[in-house]
């Protein structure tokens, strides 16, 4: 229950700083990227670690949603569930089955000009249209068929490789014979700059609520029904 309750009110301190209007200083950053503009990840694995670059201007919320989950350490010690060859791998399911997720969903952000047109395309799995939650995949392979059907967010600039090994991996069906897991993620940049929250803002209110993806109130219903577990 702590890790979802982390994971909702990260979420709203986003949301909450659209009108802060300088009221009060910015939290602290974490170790920021070369350049300041960038947002950066590490994945760390029990295989290796991935380098990873994020796209906030192009998917705005999705990024928000993998930041805020990555450092309320939603992530931390969950498997690749699903592997396949010359494909893609699979994480970011609580439950390790491909069926769990944080307890809500989002809307899609496609039409930015990012395709799956290489290894290392890092991208929201989900089960239908608007249905984004936690899990995500990384492609090992052109993967062009997945293009206006999920939503990238992110690509691996430094460790493809070991995106690879874990796809090649013994499996059971397509779930590793042995876990493989994330150790952890860390974000590294400004991802929390006006201008990105502002754009995280726009997104919510007006692409998303045409889908009946509304973040912010879907948030709001999600923290209070964790605020009066058990009342």
């Amino acid at each position: 229950m702590r890790r979802f309750l982390l994971a909702f009110i990260m979420p709203l301190f986003i949301m909450q700083s659209a009108f802060a209007q300088d009221k009060a200083a910015a939290p602290a950053a974490a170790p920021a990227a070369a350049n300041s503009q960038e947002l950066t990840a590490t994945i760390r694995t029990s295989n290796g670690n991935m380098e990873m670059r994020l796209f906030p201007d192009k998917a705005p919320q999705t990024v928000a949603n993998f930041v805020t989950l990555a450092r309320s350490k939603f992530y931390d010690n969950l498997i690749f569930h699903r592997v396949v060859p010359g494909f893609m791998i699979q994480t970011g399911d609580p439950q390790g089955t491909g069926l769990g997720g944080p307890g809500y969903s989002f809307g899609d952000e496609f039409g930015a000009g990012l395709k799956h047109d290489k290894p290392g395309m890092v991208s929201m799995a989900n089960s239908g249209p608007n249905t984004n939650g936690s899990q995500f995949f990384i492609t090992v392979a052109p993967t062009g068929h997945l293009d206006g059907k999920h939503s990238i967010f992110g690509e691996i600039t430094k460790g493809v490789d070991i995106a690879v090994a874990i796809s090649n991996v013994k499996t059971n069906g397509t779930k590793p014979e042995k876990d493989i897991k994330i150790l952890g993620i860390d974000i590294h940049g400004d991802w929390y700059k006006p201008v990105e929250v502002k754009k995280i803002k726009e997104l919510s209110q007006d692409d998303i609520k045409a889908a009946t993806q509304d973040l912010a109130t879907k948030l709001f219903k999600k923290i209070a029904e964790v605020q009066n577990y058990g009342k």
